[in-house]
């Protein structure tokens, strides 16, 4: 169950866009899974994903340069959660080729081959958001595992932005097994983590690097 959430008035920025969050009544469509613990246990995964893809959205027009190279990280590690979780459905030629090429770009980034471009981030993702929201909204019968993922670099992808005050558990593998490996875990790449949704204890927080207009 999600833990009771503090009394605040103002939402988060990342919590009004630019991706809209799972309401849980996604439950009660008509062609929703039976399995409803399942489900609630999958759009807590997606959502991790949007809050992901939100802090980076938001962030990428005021992080400083010399944070390019984390933010890229960050990226890389968000868009490989994606894959994972889409699964059997990313059709790279097809739909998804907005999303796949923001991945190539992120990954010729972190090589160097490219330079990142805080303006070329956003307007690629726009370029993909709508679609790969509809696709995170469709009902699933079926648990998310860990996917394959590596607990180090992209599995905290979902640990730091999986807001415990309004939504159920992750996944087992997704989960961290233990505070003490949450925390081991986290301080590998600190540096990455930073741009996240929420804290290592699951609470909601600001953008480290948001600006508010």
């Amino acid at each position: 169950m999600p833990q009771h959430p503090t009394n605040r008035h103002k939402p988060y920025a990342w919590e009004t866009g630019p991706m809209i969050l799972l309401p849980n009544s996604i439950l009660q469509a008509d062609d929703a899974p039976p399995d409803p613990k399942a489900a609630s246990k999958t759009i807590a995964v997606c959502n991790c994903l949007i809050r992901a893809l939100n802090s980076i959205y938001i962030q990428a027009p005021h992080v400083p340069m010399i944070e390019y190279a984390n933010l890229v990280s960050y990226c890389l590690a968000t868009y490989q959660c994606l894959l994972a979780q889409l699964g059997t459905t990313f059709q790279k030629e097809e739909e998804d080729a907005r999303l796949a090429e923001w991945g190539n770009w992120l990954e010729s980034c972190a090589a160097r081959r490219n330079n990142f471009s805080t303006e070329m981030c956003k307007s690629m993702m726009d370029d993909f958001m709508p679609v790969l929201h509809k696709k995170l909204s469709t009902p699933r019968n079926e648990e998310t595992g860990k996917m394959g993922l590596d607990s180090n670099t992209q599995v905290p992808i979902f640990w730091t932005n999986h807001d415990v005050t309004s939504e159920n558990q992750l996944p087992r593998g997704l989960a961290p097994d233990t505070k003490a490996i949450r925390w081991w875990i986290g301080r590998k790449k600190a540096d990455w983590w930073k741009f996240s949704t929420c804290g290592f204890n699951g609470l909601p927080r600001e953008l480290k690097f948001y600006r508010e207009m």
